[in-house]
């Protein structure tokens, strides 16, 4: 009690929290005079780490206050010169790690004019990588697309503390990972050689950035393609491409805001929310006329014969009835389902704070107390699940509310899709919501859905009933 702590008061009052499900994190302590924030001398804490989830839902008014009438931009793509008879070398740059971006590259490689183009997909990721990733390498390669590591050599506290021994300590804290500070350091050395890789200082700024440039200028990719970080990390890669191939188009997709821009020629956004968005425009507009990039609205799709050609569900429920007069036709003409009388109710998504997980589970409880053969099933993963847990267990209802975990691959997420009754997307921070492709894979598989009409859903997701 805050009596007993010698504290007077009785609350706190938090400002500055968005629209959106947030877990903060708090833990009760004394500290003395020889504490400093972040250092764990002077600190007793005086009980376990507690979560606290934070929900607030937008009024239909303030929903359509933010969404951008349109489509006020055109959805250009500057000429790239281009021989009927001359193959386009395209190279990808990402980690290995097959996410939801990474997904969309693989729809789009799969419908590509291979006779036009070479694809090749690129990761300059730690050797550790390769061990963990394995998914996406052994996807490409079935497409015929050549995945080729090309790890960044380590760096090492010693090495770095050479130069400066608050770097040193730096690298040190992050096992030899890059870092925005680590990746700032790289940028002024490069710029105090006059932009010459051999002439920067120390050896290993030097190493990094020649290892850059002659791997990039190797793989002699007409057009380079990247997702964009919202780190230094991009203008690092930018700038070793404009090295090592000159003559490259550089393109930067946009799965989310905040970018950071040095030198591009054009930015695919999935939105007109995207594209207009303040941290793009003024990214944009922060640069010399001369090198201000294009911005194109490229909206995402997929393959509409996945999902609507599901052949036996994924049905998480376990019932006696489950998938037992798999296919029947049900409630939908020529939709298949399952013949047992629960409701699903699905989340496909990442289980983070910006997807407001928790906000269906606040839900649940009052779905599930109106209709007790209903069930709420998450597919996926993320830091909110652990947080997700625990507020079903609050509410009572783990048992109905299913956490499946992670799924990868289209014709899994299809599964998925074909056992829910509807689909909700309760996401409300319209910034992390450029497009949302769930609500297009839920679609193709004939759902209905519950979604907000936050930043990009609202160009395409109209209030309507299910025909």
């Amino acid at each position: 009690a805050p009596a007993q702590l010698g504290v007077d008061m009785m609350s706190m009052v938090l400002t500055s929290v968005e629209p959106a499900t947030h877990v903060l994190g708090f833990t009760v302590g004394l500290f003395d005079d020889h504490y400093l924030p972040g250092n764990a001398e002077g600190w007793t804490p005086l009980g376990p780490k507690k979560q606290l989830a934070f929900d607030a839902v937008l009024t239909d008014e303030e929903i359509v206050r933010h969404r951008v009438p349109g489509p006020p931009l055109s959805s250009y793509i500057p000429q790239v010169p281009h021989n009927e008879f001359e193959v386009v070398n395209i190279l990808i740059v990402g980690s290995m790690k097959y996410d939801g971006q990474k997904n969309i590259y693989v729809q789009q490689l799969t419908h590509m004019d291979r006779t036009r183009f070479n694809f090749t997909y690129a990761s300059f990721m730690g050797d550790e990588d390769r061990a963990t990733f394995t998914k996406l390498p052994r996807i490409l390669t079935e497409l015929g697309v050549e995945p080729v590591w090309r790890p960044i050599p380590p760096i090492s506290g010693d090495e770095a503390s050479t130069s400066h021994p608050d770097l040193g300590a730096l690298v040190d804290r992050l096992d030899g990972k890059n870092s925005d500070g680590l990746n700032n350091y790289l940028l002024e050395a490069l710029a105090l050689s006059n932009n010459v890789p051999e002439n920067t200082s120390p050896p290993f700024v030097r190493r990094t950035w020649l290892h850059l440039v002659e791997n990039l200028r190797h793989l002699r990719p007409d057009v380079l393609v990247f997702a964009n970080a919202r780190d230094p990390s991009d203008l690092i890669l930018c700038r070793a491409a404009r090295l090592a191939v000159p003559s490259a188009k550089l393109v930067m997709e946009l799965p989310n805001l905040w970018p950071q821009l040095w030198d591009l020629d054009l930015i695919v956004a999935p939105s007109h929310y995207a594209a207009l968005h303040f941290s793009v425009q003024d990214a944009v507009h922060s640069l010399p006329v001369d090198r201000r990039p294009h911005v194109a609205v490229v909206t995402p799709g997929v393959d509409a014969t996945i999902y609507g050609n599901v052949e036996r569900a994924a049905c998480p429920v376990e019932c006696s009835l489950a998938n037992a007069s798999w296919p029947v036709n049900w409630e939908r003409d020529g939709a298949k389902g399952c013949a047992a009388s629960c409701e699903i109710v699905g989340f496909l998504a990442r289980l983070s704070p910006e997807k407001s997980p928790g906000l269906l589970v606040h839900a649940a409880a009052i779905i599930l107390a109106a209709r007790p053969l209903a069930r709420i099933v998450f597919v996926g993963d993320g830091a909110a699940r652990n947080m997700c847990e625990e507020l079903a267990r609050a509410y009572g209802i783990e048992n109905r509310v299913i956490f499946v975990g992670a799924v990868y691959g289209a014709e899994n997420v299809a599964s998925y899709y074909a056992s829910f009754d509807v689909v909700v997307q309760p996401a409300l921070r319209a910034w992390s919501e450029t497009f949302c492709i769930a609500n297009l894979e839920a679609m193709a598989s004939a759902r209905p859905i519950v979604s907000f009409g936050v930043g990009g859903v609202g160009e395409y997701f109209v209030a309507a009933p299910t025909r």
